[in-house]
């Protein structure tokens, strides 16, 4: 049973009677796999659908992205504050996994990891990196201030990158 609202996220954009004809002998029929018996008619119809991509856009993407960026915000939080790091990275991730509740019932359920799941896993592990990177400077900040300043910034410069970059490639090839 197809739910109406999956029916919204796709247009036909083209329609295609590819052939039509009477078989008048055994005849081995690739879209079906199998050999079709004497005076069989057969007609292959070609549908050509795209997906409303822009519902996924808004509704999915940019608030996962948004909550990432509040997760990702903490590496301007000074290091010696591991409290509110930690507190802001907690929330953002909990936020995360709220969200994917919310929107989980949105996407249809596929055996195969779409483009859409790989952005949301990849999220789910990005927002996972202030926690970590935050319990690992807390060792640093009473013995090197200096060493756990240049780790930070160090994440904060090349983790976005790397991000981007991932989701690009996701995305985009």
């Amino acid at each position: 049973k197809i739910s109406k609202n999956y029916l919204k996220e796709w247009t036909v954009t083209n329609t295609n009677i590819e052939s039509e004809e009477i078989i008048l002998d055994n005849y081995y029929s690739p879209y079906s796999n199998k050999i079709h018996p004497f005076h069989e008619n057969s007609i292959n119809l070609v549908l050509d659908i795209e997906r409303n991509s822009a519902h996924y856009v808004y509704k999915i993407i940019i608030p996962v992205f948004l909550i990432l960026v509040i997760a990702w915000s903490v590496l301007w939080i000074p290091t010696h504050r591991i409290e509110e790091r930690l507190t802001t990275s907690i929330v953002s991730l909990l936020a995360l996994i709220a969200y994917n509740f919310v929107f989980q019932d949105e996407i249809p359920k596929l055996n195969i990891l779409t483009s859409l799941d790989k952005f949301i896993l990849w999220s789910y592990l990005f927002c996972s990196v202030p926690i970590f990177m935050t319990i690992f400077l807390s060792r640093f900040v009473t013995t090197n201030q200096k060493r756990a300043t240049f780790f930070n910034k160090r994440m904060r410069n090349w983790g976005g990158i790397l991000y981007l970059l991932l989701n690009a490639q996701i995305f985009l090839l």
